[in-house]
């Protein structure tokens, strides 16, 4: 066990950090032990955790193998940055490596989502509508993606995206797409 608690002089990662990580991320086959995203194929996008806070206390027994997101949601770590693409990417690959997240429920969804469509989620919730599909992807004739609605409902073809660009492609292949604010506007009127 460690001598003092987080938070108290934490002082800097041990020089053989980044060592430790790497085979602690590789023990776990480069997965998320939180939402089980595979991403061997991204491993800067995987982190090593500290469950106690003590960036020195390298035991396999404190440590977590978490994508950046399920990172930046554990204590103390709110502040930390996810690059939108890198977000959109990490619900993509939990999107494809699950199939389908239909008939998971709302914590589930709230797990899976980006932290910036936590509103319109709470809006859903609220008024009993159905759970989207977190991070589905618009593909073109070739089964290209194109774009990507970080909330989709399929049947009705109503979306929410972040990005500008998503939000465009989107609506020019029929879907009634909306920016955060747009969406709560839209769905608060339903």
């Amino acid at each position: 066990m460690p001598k003092r608690k987080a938070g108290e002089d934490d002082g800097d990662y041990t020089t053989d950090w980044l060592v430790i990580s790497k085979q602690y991320r590789a023990k776990q086959g480069f997965k998320c032990e939180f939402c089980s995203v595979d991403l061997s194929n991204h491993t800067r996008l995987l982190h090593t955790h500290h469950k106690n806070g003590v960036k020195t206390d390298n035991h396999y027994s404190n440590l977590q193998a978490l994508c950046i997101d399920c990172h930046k949601k554990q204590p103390s770590h709110g502040k930390m940055f996810v690059r939108h693409e890198d977000m959109q990417l990490i619900t993509r690959l939990r999107q494809e490596q699950k199939k389908d997240n239909q008939g998971l429920g709302w914590d589930n969804i709230f797990n899976m989502a980006d932290t910036g469509v936590h509103g319109v989620l709470h809006l859903c919730r609220s008024k009993k509508r159905p759970p989207p599909i977190v991070g589905y992807a618009i593909q073109d004739a070739n089964g290209i993606v194109v774009a990507q609605l970080e909330l989709a409902w399929p049947s009705t073809k109503f979306g929410v995206a972040i990005s500008v660009n998503d939000l465009e492609i989107a609506r020019s292949n029929g879907w009634k797409a909306f920016s955060m604010m747009e969406a709560l506007e839209a769905l608060d009127r339903r």
